[in-house]
């Protein structure tokens, strides 16, 4: 299982440890403690009838009820690790948001709302515990609020949950389950020179591009983005920069960007240092 999933929970059921339905699957990917918590998220995320079935059913084994949403989010991410590509980590949180609001029906008005919210309180996470972020660039709870006004919904949440949420996370950070590398299909990687969102500087950047998903980090070496860039519903566009050759923008085409990088804003500026990409 541990290289290949598929291949994995063939050998088992054609064994006879587990059953070939997807409640049986789910049940063990659960209990089993010894599988790669990375795998696990890649099989989940797949998009095939027998892995959405699966999923479906690992999910329905969670009990939210009465959970803030960033509770039941840390139980969530203790049972696998979110996997590099976009559309994967989509159909993973879509089923938490389902499945949240299903336990407490009275919390949130849309299930889009939850989805949008865990998926900003997973941005925060990054920037809150990161080491690598100066504590003068963290994000403030008044920049949370104002990048949450693009959830649908939001506003009518009140400015209190959001400060529990946001409390909740900056004082204990998520752990996200690790082992192994983080990305397993890097299509391409190296240095840029990206402008911060807040604060208009240039840095130097390690990026990485895995499935549809950006990553960026300080240094080449780090295991925790400084932020993750979705490369859905986006466009690209050159721009001019003073002293730069080659800069191009990064920015949404669906209205307020509700997965922002870490520093704020929903533009993303680089400079390739070679005309032939990184």
């Amino acid at each position: 299982f541990n290289r290949k999933p598929k291949k994995g929970i063939e050998h088992l059921i054609a064994s006879g440890v587990i059953e070939g339905n997807p409640q049986e699957i789910a049940n063990f990917l659960h209990k089993a403690d010894d599988l790669s918590k990375r795998k696990i998220g890649e099989m989940l995320g797949e998009n095939d009838p027998l892995s959405l079935s699966i999923l479906d059913a690992f999910v329905e084994q969670f009990d939210f009820v009465n959970m803030t949403l960033d509770l039941a989010l840390r139980r969530f991410l203790t049972t696998f690790r979110l996997p590099g590509e976009a559309q994967k980590i989509d159909r993973l949180m879509e089923r938490f948001a389902r499945r949240y609001c299903k336990g407490n029906p009275d919390v949130f008005a849309h299930e889009d709302t939850a989805y949008l919210l865990a998926f900003a309180l997973i941005m925060l996470n990054t920037d809150a515990h990161n080491p690598s972020i100066k504590k003068e660039n963290k994000m403030s709870f008044a920049q949370f609020m104002r990048n949450s006004q693009g959830i649908p919904g939001a506003s009518a949440l009140g400015e209190a949950l959001l400060a529990e949420l946001y409390n909740n996370i900056v004082n204990q950070e998520i752990k996200m389950e690790t082992d192994g590398t983080m990305f397993c299909n890097v299509e391409k990687k190296g240095w840029m020179t990206k402008q911060g969102g807040r604060i208009k500087t240039w840095k130097n950047r390690w990026f990485v591009l895995s499935g549809n998903t950006l990553y960026y980090f300080k240094k080449q070496e780090d295991r925790e983005p400084l932020g993750i860039v979705p490369l859905e519903n986006v466009g690209t566009r050159r721009v001019e920069a003073k002293g730069k050759k080659y800069v191009f923008e990064i920015f949404s085409l669906v209205g307020p960007d509700t997965a922002k990088d870490i520093e704020g804003s929903s533009t993303m500026k680089g400079a390739k240092g070679k005309s032939d990409g990184i």
